[in-house]
């Protein structure tokens, strides 16, 4: 906590002194500020894209452990399906976006889509970093189509140059980003006997 205020009370200071315009870098006071004036917005949006995110991220994680006990337990079904999988995580998701929104439309159950093809194969092995790469592709969905999310929402501020509100939605993917990580950690040792909390004696 010391360090982290440490952290902020240097970057306000370098801001003030050397006058740094706020496109490059905006000051944590005026990201404070853009985060309290755009708190619906904000709220809106990642209660929106985040509702999605898990909802897509739990549809994959129950579906991915049930193919994980397939492909284990056949090697027929492994063969045969698994270059699926790979296909699923190569292709790039602007490329499936559009095929997505015609079938399913505009709405909350195509970035639920979008979110659970991104996270299907890698549920595991890449948990740390999965939840900011759902909302990442949340941005590329809600961007093209105008849904209303907390990609949209970061697009927008973009666009209008709302630099502080650009940063507090990247403060809010770092936010997800450590989540991630903590949750990794939690399930390794869940799933692995070998992986403890607890120092050696």
């Amino acid at each position: 906590m010391l360090l982290f205020l440490a952290v902020i009370a240097v970057w306000e200071a370098v801001i003030d002194y050397f006058q740094v315009p706020k496109f490059i870098l905006p000051s944590p006071f005026a990201v404070a500020k853009a985060a309290r004036e755009f708190a619906p917005e904000l709220r809106t949006g990642m209660a929106f894209t985040g509702a999605a995110a898990i909802t897509g991220f739990l549809a994959s994680l129950m579906i991915g452990t049930l193919i994980a006990i397939a492909f284990s337990q056949s090697s027929l079904i492994r063969t045969s399906c698994f270059p699926y999988a790979i296909f699923l995580q190569t292709v790039p998701i602007m490329a499936i976006a559009p095929l997505i929104v015609i079938w399913f439309g505009t709405g909350f159950h195509s970035v639920v889509l979008v979110a659970f093809i991104i996270s299907l194969f890698p549920i595991i092995t890449l948990l740390a970093n999965l939840l900011p790469f759902l909302v990442g592709g949340s941005v590329i969905i809600e961007t093209i189509f105008q849904i209303p999310g907390m990609g949209w929402l970061a697009y927008e501020a973009v666009l209008e140059r709302e630099y502080d509100l650009v940063m507090a939605t990247l403060l809010l993917s770092a936010v997800l980003t450590l989540f991630g990580i903590l949750l990794s950690d939690i399930l390794y040792a869940l799933v692995d006997p070998r992986v403890s909390f607890e120092g050696r004696r």
